[in-house]
């Protein structure tokens, strides 16, 4: 009997490893996707842009400073309103935030109807990771 409680153990892990990794993968498409917006926005998003961030924003499933990221992008008007700048730079600020995150968030932050020569790398080396 205690061989078959160690089975569903490591089974049960094994499980919620896999489900972590899915999650994490699901974070990374999305990090990488926001920058990929971010990178062609000009002045605003697509429609089809706007859609897809309206997506990230009711996906109760993601990360929260993703989601807060998402709806600023959604709401740029050539920069970020300063409600959602503020949000950005609780991200930015926050030591707990992924590195990543941080720089979406700090990008967005200083968004000016696009992003800056040295903003841009950044973001395309957020794509090619």
């Amino acid at each position: 009997m205690k061989k078959y409680h160690s089975l569903l153990l490591i089974i049960i892990i094994s499980l919620a490893s896999m489900t972590g990794t899915q999650a994490g993968d699901a974070h990374k498409s999305v990090i990488k996707r926001i920058a990929e917006i971010t990178l062609s926005t000009n002045h605003f998003p697509s429609d089809s842009d706007k859609a897809e961030l309206k997506s990230i924003m009711s996906n109760k499933n993601m990360n929260d400073s993703l989601r807060i990221i998402a709806h600023a992008l959604h709401n740029i008007q050539h920069s970020v309103n300063s409600t959602d700048k503020k949000a950005l730079n609780k991200i930015a600020n926050d030591a707990t935030s992924q590195p990543d995150i941080k720089l979406l968030a700090k990008i967005l932050g200083n968004f000016n109807h696009n992003p800056s020569p040295e903003d841009s790398k950044t973001l395309k080396s957020i794509i090619d990771i």
